[in-house]
């Protein structure tokens, strides 16, 4: 196929529907239409579809690359590595980008102002960390540029990180998660205690199949996906009492060869992100218990402070980088022999009547 500019080779219209606004896309060589696919519900969803098509027919890339071509050619690679929410993030991000900047500039010729401006507009609309989340997907498009040869250096790194007020993360008291476990459905008492005996995400549980249980050695394995390049890594726990249990109860009850620990009792398959049962899960829990609001996320973090040896956290906690493992111990971790130390130094200082005591000093008046 004969290399053309882009420009000449596609073309992406607006046409109006019952359900809406869509998108047509269309192909060209020498002036014919060679291709061309209607019904897109966003004009990056049509550029995405230009763009796997040209890198299928075409054995060159232009040398001068739009912006929102760059950016449809970097989401097709994402959505092959990536996880769907986290694709769904990355569009979000690049959609703004890009309508900020505007679609037809180079994207060679974006310079660290420009990316900064954009940054600086993001912080003032949102929050200083929905900006410095933008710039590390930001960087991600740079550092895909670079080493697919559309771009040299990488200006979203050149731009300071804006400062911010660190979260204090909530992890709940024992007796926080016991109220709300007390008047919770049968699945939401056995998905949240899955989660507290594997200190396990959620995503995790939700797509946690019968192959990775073994009731007979007392194991199960769960898979993450976040690795780099979005490879999946297991991880095997030893089942504790309670959780064999759960699982034996819940075994017992397959009647069709359910695939999944949890299956959604509606599609026979394991429960979506989106499912109501559970994306509201810790919602309806904490209503019921009346307790402050926590997450799975919560759960882990309070399984982590029971844990001193950071190696061994990161094993049972699945962190590839030790150094993760050790935030959560640091951020979390309350070193209770500290206040005995505290009291034993401090103690006839503070309280000046043991202290005048002691010594054999008269208090004035």
């Amino acid at each position: 196929m004969t290399d053309y500019c882009w420009s000449k080779l596609m073309a992406v219209s607006k046409y109006k529907t019952k359900k809406g606004i869509r998108y047509r896309a269309e192909m060209y060589q020498d002036g014919v239409r060679i291709d061309s696919q209607a019904g897109f519900k966003s004009r990056l969803e049509a550029h995405t579809w230009e763009a796997e098509r040209l890198v299928r027919n075409s054995n060159s890339m232009p040398k001068d690359l739009a912006l929102y071509r760059a950016i449809s050619l970097y989401l097709l690679d994402a959505e092959k590595r990536r996880k769907k929410n986290t694709v769904s993030y990355k569009k979000t991000v690049l959609r703004r980008f890009n309508e900020f900047i505007g679609k037809d500039i180079l994207f060679d010729t974006i310079d660290r102002a420009s990316v900064k401006s954009f940054l600086e507009y993001i912080e003032e609309t949102f929050t200083p960390k929905t900006a410095n989340k933008h710039q590390i997907e930001l960087s991600a498009l740079w550092a895909w540029g670079n080493t697919e040869g559309h771009v040299r250096g990488n200006p979203a790194r050149q731009v300071e990180k804006f400062p911010t007020t660190k979260h204090v993360r909530y992890v709940p008291p024992k007796e926080h998660i016991a109220k709300a476990l007390k008047d919770a459905s049968q699945f939401e008492h056995d998905f949240i205690a899955s989660l507290l005996h594997t200190a396990g995400r959620i995503s995790e549980l939700r797509e946690l199949t019968w192959e990775d249980v073994d009731l007979v050695r007392g194991t199960v394995r769960l898979w993450t996906s976040k690795r780099k390049g979005g490879d999946k890594e297991p991880r095997l726990i030893a089942l504790s009492p309670t959780l064999k249990e759960v699982f034996m109860r819940l075994e017992g009850q397959r009647v069709g060869g359910e695939v999944y620990v949890f299956t959604n009792p509606l599609t026979g398959t394991g429960y979506s992100r989106q499912s109501r049962e559970v994306k509201y899960l810790f919602q309806s829990v904490c209503e019921k218990g009346e307790v402050p609001l926590f997450t799975a996320h919560c759960l882990r973090h309070f399984m982590a402070t029971h844990f001193n040896d950071p190696r061994r956290a990161q094993k049972i906690l699945g962190h590839a980088n030790l150094k993760t493992t050790e935030l959560y111990l640091h951020d979390l971790g309350v070193d209770i022999g500290a206040a005995a130390i505290f009291e034993a130094v401090t103690h006839e200082i503070t309280h000046k009547n043991d202290f005048d005591e002691k010594e054999g000093h008269t208090v004035l008046q």
